[in-house]
Parts: structure tokens; C-alpha cells; sequence
């Protein structure tokens, strides 16, 4: 107190008097609540009784980096009662470009405690748990325990991505998964779509490809974008070494908030229909899909390694659904063009039925004229 008393006599003595009162009427100021019906009448106008539900829900959260951040805000923000958030990283200089809510003074700091101290201050009653860890078949249980409504993967790692999608599916777990917004600008191509629907994503394309070697083929939601990237996230040098991502904060602020309400339409009981722009996925396409996979695995004893968007670049891009012996629309198959290799990018036509029975047989007979230029046409991808 002597050394106080002697600070404040001093400031006075300078002429600080006025400055001395302020500081010693200062209080600490209380933060403002407000009741939660008023906060969120906006929400009870939208969803009805539906928001009944959502402030009586729970929701588990993994990956809090710029898409995962800004969808627990929002899910906060709209009533959730309880989100569990999981991520064991902390925010670096780099990550401030597409944190929801990051700051200078946060970095170094761990992703969960700077996002729990935020919604803190602007919905109090929505109650954050925090787990610092990251997902694995062998911790699955407890963080994901408490019957969840639903759960957010926004986590990085595809491997990670895949054994937390199944382990959803196996037990009956609400989940839906989002893909880096890296490398993309279009806000316009974000959509909402069944895995086995999506395009121009290599998050997506490494995914699906996993899971269906699991035999997870279909029955996954995903928020992703379907514009062709505009920048390579690998070094082509040294695959291995990635190289920094370029990306920019508006598309993983749009990524999580678009994921964010998908999964309020669900708990609100307001649901939708995804919009699909391309009508990407046609029945004929996907018949073409399932004979191909049949002859394979029926005549050649194979299982087919493609992927279904790899299958669809070379039927539309290289071939545009014609015969590549006839030029033909009418009846297309796919098949291998080099019998004794397997059907890849390089190695797949389009041939009518009938042309097609002729190749398995060996009874097609090819000009040389013809066998070049197809050989020229399967380079492009190959």
C-alpha cells in the first residue's frame, strides 16, 4: 500500500488528478447477458419448434482449423447446447489468413481453448467441451461417447477422414465430412453432395478411393468444392513434401458455415435437397460404371482400381461416349484396350456391345491407323 500511496501522490503532484480518480472508480466491468430467447428469435422465426431441437442437441466437431472454426461458431451461435470440440494443435501465423476467430496474441495457443474462451463471449449457455487429441480407431470410443446427433469431420488426413467415417457408419453416427478449400477461389462451385458425386477435389478423390477399398462405396455427405484447382498442393518434384497451401480465407469461412448449415436443416428438422449442377452422376454412367466392374472381376478375375471420377474423365473427356472403333453412341461399354493389362486412364475405351464381345474375343480387327490413334488418345491421361 506505502508504494501505491506513493505512485497516486505523485500523479497528483503532476497534475494526473482527474486521470488518479478515473482509475480508482474503475470497475471491472461484468459481461452483458442476454436472455437466450431474445439472442436467438431469429432462429425460433426460421425453424419453429425446430429450434426446440437444436438447443437440445449435441454436436461433436473434429478439425478446427479455418473450415472447422467457423462452423462451430455458427453452430454456437444457433443454439446448439453442447458442442464437443477436438483438435490438439495450436494456431500458428499462417492459420490467421481463415480462422473464424484467431488473433495475434492467440498464436501458439491451442486451437480448442481460444475458440471455448470466444463463444464464451458472445453465447455463454452454449457449453463447449474441449479434447486435445487427435482421432484414431483406438480413442474413437470416448471421443465421440455420448450419443452425438451429429459429427463434423473437418480433420485433414484422409487416412484420419476414413477410420472416422466408418467407425460413424459401423455405429450409427449422424457424420458429415468436408474437404480442403485449398488451392480454389469460385465461392460458386461449393457443394453439398453424396461422395460418389463429387469432382475436382483430390481430398475427395483420395477419400473415396479409400473408403471404397473398405467398402464404403456410397451414403457419405460431403461440403467440398468442385472447382478444378488452380494450384498443385504437391511439390512434383518431391511428392512427398508438401508444399505450403496456397488458400485464402473467404472459401473456408464459406466451407464451414455451408457445413455448418447443413447439419442446423438436420437438426431443425428444415432439410433439403443438395443441388447437384452438373447432374454429374447420370444412370447411364453409372450402369457403364457397374458393367465395367463386373467384367472385370467376371472375365478378367480383377477387382477394377478405378476411381469413378478417373472412369469418367476418360468416357467423356477422351472418348466422348462414342465407340473408339466405331465412333458409335449406341450401347457403349467400357473395356481394356490392351487385354493383358489392367483397365486404367491409359488403358480404357468405349466400344458398342457387340464390338465389345468382337475385342474379348480377339475377332475386332484394328487397322494400325486406328490402334495409333488410340494409343495417342490414352497418353493424354496416362
Amino acid at each position: 500500500m506505502g508504494l501505491l500511496k506513493e505512485i497516486i501522490m505523485f500523479l497528483i503532484g503532476i497534475g494526473m488528478g482527474s486521470y488518479v480518480v478515473k482509475l480508482l472508480l474503475m470497475k471491472k466491468k461484468k459481461q452483458k447477458s442476454f436472455p437466450l430467447k431474445d439472442q436467438l428469435v431469429r432462429n425460433h422465426q426460421f425453424f419453429k419448434e425446430g429450434q426446440d431441437k437444436i438447443q437440445s442437441s449435441f454436436v461433436v466437431v473434429l478439425g478446427l482449423g479455418g473450415i472447422g472454426s467457423h462452423c462451430v461458431i455458427t453452430l454456437a451461435r444457433s443454439g446448439v447446447k453442447k458442442v464437443r470440440i477436438i483438435d490438439n494443435s495450436v494456431l500458428t501465423a499462417g492459420a490467421l489468413n481463415g480462422h473464424g476467430v484467431a488473433k495475434t496474441r492467440d498464436i501458439g495457443k491451442h486451437k480448442t481453448d481460444v475458440l471455448k474462451a470466444h463463444i464464451g463471449k458472445i453465447i455463454p449457455q452454449c457449453e463447449i467441451e474441449i479434447q486435445k487429441a487427435y482421432f484414431s480407431l483406438e480413442n474413437a470410443s470416448s471421443l465421440l461417447a455420448g450419443n452425438p446427433d451429429y459429427v463434423v469431420d473437418c480433420i485433414g488426413n484422409v487416412s484420419c477422414k476414413a477410420d472416422l467415417i466408418q467407425y460413424c457408419l459401423q455405429n450409427q453416427i449422424n457424420i458429415i465430412t468436408t474437404a480442403s478449400a485449398a488451392g480454389k477461389i469460385d465461392p460458386t462451385r461449393v457443394e453439398v453432395a453424396d461422395i460418389s458425386n463429387t469432382k475436382n477435389c483430390d481430398t475427395v478423390r483420395k477419400l473415396r478411393k479409400t473408403l471404397k477399398k473398405r467398402g464404403i462405396a456410397e451414403g457419405v455427405q460431403v461440403v467440398y468444392l468442385a472447382e478444378t484447382p488452380r494450384y498443385l498442393l504437391l511439390d512434383p518434384q518431391n511428392p512427398i513434401k508438401q508444399m505450403p497451401i496456397p488458400a485464402i480465407g473467404t472459401l473456408t469461412s464459406i466451407t464451414g458455415n455451408s457445413v455448418a448449415s447443413y447439419v442446423l436443416s438436420k437438426l431443425g428438422g428444415v432439410s433439403f435437397e443438395p443441388f447437384i449442377r452438373d447432374n454429374y452422376r447420370k444412370t447411364s454412367f453409372l450402369r457403364l460404371v457397374r458393367h465395367l466392374e463386373l467384367l472385370e472381376k467376371n472375365h478378367f478375375h480383377s477387382e477394377l482400381e478405378m476411381d469413378i471420377e478417373e472412369i469418367e474423365q476418360v468416357v467423356r473427356t477422351l472418348w466422348n461416349l462414342r465407340s473408339a472403333y466405331s465412333n458409335s453412341k449406341k450401347s457403349i461399354e467400357a473395356v481394356r484396350f490392351d487385354l493383358t493389362q489392367p483397365a486404367s486412364v491409359s488403358n480404357l475405351i468405349l466400344l458398342t456391345d457387340e464390338e465389345l464381345i468382337m475385342h474379348l474375343d480377339g475377332r475386332l480387327e484394328w487397322s494400325q491407323e486406328q490402334i495409333s490413334l488410340i494409343k495417342q488418345n490414352l497418353m493424354k491421361l496416362g
